[in-house]
């Protein structure tokens, strides 16, 4: 009866270590909570949604650039219909930032998050074109206030006769006038576009390692160009130079230099247009470049990760792109996605380019 007793207490004791050791098991590598798992490639198939599928079964995408949380940036908000995907900007490049966060959306539906992503877009590109269009090339107030502290200093430096050489001077050469602008050409626009989906295979020619998504003119960026400082050098030989305004040079000399050291490389940088009253290669005669509205691609590349966040109430589930990801709002938490295999069959998704 005694060794019944001891066999039956190890029998405990051994059923105990098992059960604790499975226990174990299971909560075993919890690791981030916005990842699922050691990624969606390692996990069974057939239970995770190719995302070439998951972008014509959800529509509305957000994109951030850190782990998602309520009060994360979104940068971008990307709409799948049809084949074509819209890219509304909202917190990317130069245009500025809109400061919508995700809580800001939790409440909406799809059709109210296009509307709201259609017209803060639209907001942000409007306010940068008005803001471009308000710069100054030359400012003439700022000009006048240097003229005016050059003439405090001939005259206290030099005396009361070089100010009035000076007044002789601008009234031969003719000052400048008025402000100077920058002009826009073309226009800025959101449409929609057709997108692929580029796998990439890890070394040894058996799954995806990566995909990129490449949407073609998905963005407007405003081309500025390149601008020296030669407009700015020039105006302060003609007017701020005392050596250059005062010197005992030939008209013939002047003009050379004026020539091949202002007027010519200004060309590049712009145009001189007649106005009444001063010669052509006058300064205020000068304008600049315009601006140019260009379309530009957007690649966003993502790898094996897949994301999973519940925010309130409301679930998420995407696809891991460096520190943030690209993700959905699903109503099932247990919908996961991954990227597409080398064997898809879908006509966006192309192989190494290919």
């Amino acid at each position: 009866m005694l060794l019944k007793k001891k066999w039956l207490a190890m029998l405990a004791v051994m059923t105990a270590i098992l059960l604790l050791g499975a226990c174990g098991g299971k909560n075993a590598g919890g690791g981030d909570p916005l990842v699922g798992g050691s990624g969606p490639q390692d996990g069974s198939p057939d239970d995770l949604m190719p995302i070439s599928e998951g972008f014509e079964k959800y529509p509305v995408w957000v994109e951030v650039y850190e782990d998602p949380v309520r009060d994360t940036e979104i940068q971008n908000i990307y709409v799948f219909k049809k084949g074509e995907v819209t890219t509304y900007n909202l917190n990317e490049g130069d245009i500025g930032k809109s400061g919508v966060v995700i809580e800001d959306i939790l409440g909406m539906s799809d059709d109210e998050l296009i509307k709201f992503a259609s017209k803060t877009s639209n907001k942000q590109y409007d306010d940068y074109e008005k803001e471009m269009k308000d710069r100054k090339f030359f400012n003439v107030e700022s000009f006048n206030e240097t003229k005016e502290s050059l003439y405090i200093g001939l005259e206290d430096y030099y005396g009361e006769d070089y100010r009035g050489a000076y007044d002789a001077y601008l009234k031969d050469q003719k000052t400048m006038m008025e402000d100077i602008n920058f002009s826009i050409e073309g226009e800025w626009s959101t449409q929609a576009n057709k997108y692929t989906l580029d796998v990439k295979i890890d070394d040894l020619g058996q799954s995806t390692e990566g995909l990129d998504l490449i949407i073609p003119n998905a963005i407007s960026k405003l081309d500025t160009g390149f601008i020296s400082t030669t407009f700015g050098d020039y105006l302060d030989y003609l007017y701020f130079n005392t050596d250059a305004i005062f010197m005992e040079t030939g008209n013939e000399e002047r003009a050379k230099t004026l020539e091949q050291n202002y007027i010519e490389p200004l060309k590049n940088e712009g145009r001189f247009v007649e106005k009444d009253g001063f010669e052509l290669m006058h300064p205020q005669n000068f304008v600049p470049n315009p601006f140019v509205w260009k379309k530009e691609e957007k690649i966003l590349s993502f790898d094996s990760a897949t994301m999973n966040r519940k925010i309130f109430e409301t679930t998420f589930s995407g696809i891991k792109k460096g520190n943030g990801g690209l993700f959905t709002r699903t109503d099932d938490s247990f919908v996961d996605f991954r990227l597409d295999s080398p064997d898809s069959k879908k006509k966006n998704v192309t192989i190494e380019g290919k």
